[in-house]
């Protein structure tokens, strides 16, 4: 039986998640909170959208940065979240670049499936590593039914749809966040209205690695990469 997906309203709300990572995620729902969220865990990461009409200030020991609505960002913890209203992912033993962007755009740049895009918004530093998507779907979308290999964790940012599982459907409004399991069989569908969502992976197959990336590749000895000379490549 394929697993089902958990939707979380408009409201505040916070939640765990076991995968190939484990953390919380949440929502904090006022415009404008004199509560900040302080995530005390160090060694970790925290992904953050701001989602309301507010600017969303984010602060660890050494970074501080205040991100515009729809702007988003990660920052390593322990780290404070105040000001409008956001949602976030707080996950364990990962440590990103600390740093924000945005405002989301209102496509994505990458070709995805039935007419979908996506955007790599906050990419993986490594190969393997977590990794924040925006995902668009033009209107009238039907995506095929398929799965993912590890969970994922979205708020739906803009946009009406419907997400189907083989148990039923849930209509996916602007506000709703959702966690959807491994191996969980969906897809995705809009009518008339775009939809955009942003997603969250706890892992990829895709990035830098070691010996495999553009500094090493294009660093050129006697017409030969540097990446293919192990003799002058740092070892661990």
């Amino acid at each position: 039986m394929s697993p089902r997906v958990d939707f979380f309203n408009k409201e505040e709300f916070s939640s765990i998640f076991k995968d190939l990572r484990s953390g919380y995620f949440g929502r904090s729902f006022p415009d404008q909170s004199d509560s900040p969220l302080e995530i005390p865990e160090r060694g970790g990461t925290v992904f953050c959208v701001a989602t309301g009409n507010q600017p969303v200030r984010i602060t660890n020991e050494v970074s501080k940065y205040e991100m515009q609505p729809g702007m988003y960002g990660a920052i390593q913890t322990p780290a404070k979240i105040e000001g409008g209203r956001f949602w976030y992912i707080f996950v364990e033993g990962y440590e990103c670049l600390n740093g924000i962007g945005g405002p989301l755009e209102q496509t994505g740049r990458l070709r995805y499936i039935d007419g979908c895009t996506d955007s790599l918004i906050l990419p993986p530093v490594l190969k393997g590593d977590p990794c924040l998507n925006l995902l668009y779907f033009p209107p009238s979308t039907e995506q095929t039914f398929h799965t993912h290999p590890s969970c994922r964790i979205g708020l739906v940012v803009s946009g009406r749809g419907i997400c189907h599982e083989k148990s039923g459907e849930t209509i996916l409004e602007e506000g709703l966040a959702f966690y959807l399991p491994k191996d969980a069989i969906h897809r995705f569908e809009t009518k008339k209205e775009s939809l955009r969502v942003i997603a969250f992976h706890p892992d990829s197959d895709f990035g830098p690695e070691h010996d495999f990336h553009p500094m090493i590749n294009k660093t050129i000895v006697d017409g030969t990469s540097a990446r293919l000379i192990e003799s002058i490549r740092t070892s661990s």
